[in-house]
């Protein structure tokens, strides 16, 4: 059975939060505000990171304050990412930093609309819940809860992915802009 010293996963855990503390200043023309970072590192190495922490990720509803990263318009983003420093699977040759699991939850209150990309390998089946999804609606005006469904099959996301398209598609005033020459024309990955 192939081991990695706890100090190594332990070390590369911070080092994949610190990475993605730098995510984060990229952005800093569409950031109002960022609520503190909920970092767990477990005694096996599986580390969990949450803006701003679990118990709010879990409870976010359509009337929830803006928590997280909240953005200049009022909209904001939260994350979960639990990932690991490790052998993946069997066929894994080296170690690498793999997700058990992530949610990047965007929420425009002002518009009544949210998606969220989710990972999810532990839950469901996989004709009604694909491992990598999207959610992506509006809410009943009153609602309680947000909409589970539908899940729309997506590729795998980073944050920096989201981040880039909230910037893109509801943040940079040149996209609307037909005027400007330096719009960008496209999302890139």
């Amino acid at each position: 059975m192939r081991r990695i010293r706890k100090s190594k996963k332990i070390h590369e855990a911070r080092r994949h939060w610190h990475e993605q503390s730098r995510v984060f200043t990229k952005y800093t023309q569409i950031i109002a505000r960022m609520d503190a970072i909920t970092v767990e590192i477990q005694d096996d190495g599986v580390s969990m990171f949450y803006l701003p922490s679990r118990a709010t990720f879990e409870r976010i509803t359509p009337n929830s304050e803006p928590v997280g990263l909240v953005f200049t318009d009022g909209s904001f983003l939260a994350v979960k990412q639990i990932f690991e420093y490790g052998f993946p699977d069997d066929a894994a040759t080296e170690p690498r930093f793999y997700f058990h699991e992530y949610g990047y939850h965007y929420q425009r209150p002002q518009d009544g609309i949210f998606f969220r990309y989710d990972y999810h390998p532990e839950v469901g089946a996989l004709q009604t819940h694909p491992l990598y999804h999207l959610h992506a609606t509006g809410w009943v005006q009153g609602a309680e809860k947000l909409p589970q469904v539908p899940r729309f099959p997506v590729s795998p996301m980073t944050l920096e992915d989201v981040l880039e398209l909230i910037r893109i598609t509801f943040s940079c005033q040149d996209i609307h802009d037909n005027s400007s020459s330096s719009a960008p024309t496209s999302y890139k990955r």
